[in-house]
């Protein structure tokens, strides 16, 4: 057996060991230093470093905030108020907020003049315009959601002191989310939404216990649903750890691409294609309420019926392929990787494409499972993201127990940019870690509000913030698409 000795080897860098090679080698194919006889040597374990408890402080106060304005009664509201009004602190929620992002990312998009601001170096202009957008969506929110109250529901028994809460409780939200990305662990909008999809699931556990209490339902519904809400939630972790922990390969003739991460994570296209697909089959299903005396087939597009388990699983699929197309454009990708200095080319293979197109299929299986035992719908989608989620903050912990204090050098909105950062930082001996990166690789470009913060050790923080502010300053020079295709037969 031989191995590499270079400390700084890109094998080394990537899979923290040395490359093992057969005897007849003599080259290390990675970094081109001169082989050494004997087996790999065993590498200390990473002496670990104090945990960084005193960082978990803003989500902390993020819970504790959340936890006292659930339980808290609004001022200047009735003491009795219809069940389906919006109730509480949060009767704004953060949707609105969020979809400035989203109408702010879109404008960007469309204009000709405003696609500069959506690289990574004049970012900042676009967050700031949708923080600006996102507070006047709020305040539009707060004063129609009053008007309508006094009108509808408890005419002028809403006083003007309940919208002010309203936009206080939001504001406040906006600021501790801030505050934990900054000094937290963690991105402070994925703080929220782990938040959101707890409360969302507290509520049904707790109507499952009353309902076994009154002998509604059986043990065993409910331990179904518990399971099936467990088993999608460590789907969710297994399914990222398989993103972002490719394993090495042993063959000394491997690629450099088998040692890095997935450029395209599964799903490809995230989960916007399950959430559309819902929206376009509960359209469809609105259309046959216009003519409602004459039987319509779009009656039976409702959860629980067959045809509208197929309806929403063709839509779903339809769209994984469109959206991983579409956000995996073959130029955008070889451009980045350009810019970074590599010579590798990821292609989006049909095999993930495939996987991805199957996920939301298996998901409303197990949705239709459910509704056929009389149960509550699992929230899917919110189990998934928990599970990112949390994978994330794992990560994140782990990260500094390992490297110390990581500092903030770049920001990323490019899911595929995230390896070839990482591979190029890497080559410079300099370890990575890409905070919500498994959030936004379930949100894409429907998710600008959940940055990709790249963060390194405090002491090469310099050197990684120059080399990413040099390379992806550069404009690479165009390549037709012809010759992009007789690049790629060669």
């Amino acid at each position: 057996m031989r191995h590499c000795p270079n400390r700084t080897c890109r094998h080394r860098q990537l899979t923290k060991r040395p490359a093992s090679y057969n005897d007849d080698a003599r080259l290390c194919t990675d970094c081109g230093e001169q082989l050494v006889d004997g087996p790999a040597p065993v590498e200390p374990r990473v002496a670990l470093g104090p945990a960084p408890y005193q960082r978990l402080l803003p989500a902390l106060a993020l819970c504790a905030l959340w936890l006292l304005l659930t339980w808290l009664p609004l001022p200047g509201a009735p003491t009795v108020a219809d069940a389906t009004f919006p109730q509480g602190w949060f009767a704004l929620g953060m949707h609105g907020f969020f979809a400035a992002f989203w109408l702010v990312e879109l404008v960007a998009l469309i204009v000709p003049r405003l696609r500069p601001w959506r690289n990574d170096q004049r970012r900042h202009q676009l967050v700031r315009a949708s923080l600006v957008l996102g507070g006047l969506s709020l305040l539009l929110q707060a004063w129609l959601l009053y008007r309508y109250a006094n009108s509808a529901f408890y005419p002028d028994q809403f006083s003007p002191l309940a919208p002010l809460c309203w936009l206080s409780a939001s504001a406040a939200l906006i600021a501790t989310a801030i505050w934990i990305s900054r000094h937290g662990i963690g991105e402070g909008f994925s703080w929220i939404v782990l938040l959101a999809v707890a409360a969302e699931l507290v509520p049904i556990v707790i109507q499952l216990l009353i309902t076994f209490s009154h002998g509604d339902r059986s043990l065993a519904q409910g331990m179904v649903w518990l399971a099936s809400a467990i088993g999608i939630f460590a789907f969710g972790l297994s399914l990222q750890q398989r993103n972002h922990h490719r394993p090495p390969s042993d063959d000394p003739g491997a690629q450099v691409s088998a040692l890095i991460p997935r450029p395209f994570p599964l799903p490809v296209a995230g989960l916007a294609p399950l959430l559309d697909s819902y929206q376009v089959v509960h359209l469809l299903n609105s259309l046959a309420l216009i003519n409602i005396d004459r039987p319509h087939i779009l009656d039976r597009l409702v959860p629980g019926d067959t045809l509208y388990l197929l309806a929403v699983s063709i839509c779903a699929v339809i769209l994984t392929w469109l959206f991983g197309r579409l956000f995996a454009l073959r130029r955008n990708v070889d451009q980045t990787y350009v810019q970074l200095g590599l010579t590798l080319r990821p292609r989006l293979s049909p095999r993930e494409i495939l996987l991805s197109m199957l996920l939301p299929i298996g998901l409303l299986v197990v949705d239709q499972i459910m509704l056929s035992w009389m149960l509550p719908g699992l929230p899917l989608v919110g189990l998934l993201l928990a599970a990112a989620i949390v994978c994330d903050l794992r990560g994140e912990w782990q990260a500094r127990r390992e490297q110390g204090a990581l500092l903030p050098v770049w920001r990323l909105d490019r899911q595929y940019a995230v390896p070839a950062v990482r591979a190029r930082l890497a080559e410079l001996g300099i370890e990575i870690h890409a905070r919500a990166a498994a959030h936004r690789s379930l949100l894409l470009v429907f998710g600008p509000y959940i940055p990709i913060t790249i963060l390194v050790p405090e002491r090469h923080a310099e050197q990684a913030r120059a080399l990413l502010g040099q390379a992806f300053s550069q404009t690479p020079r165009k390549r037709s698409h012809s010759a992009e295709r007789a690049r790629d037969k060669q």
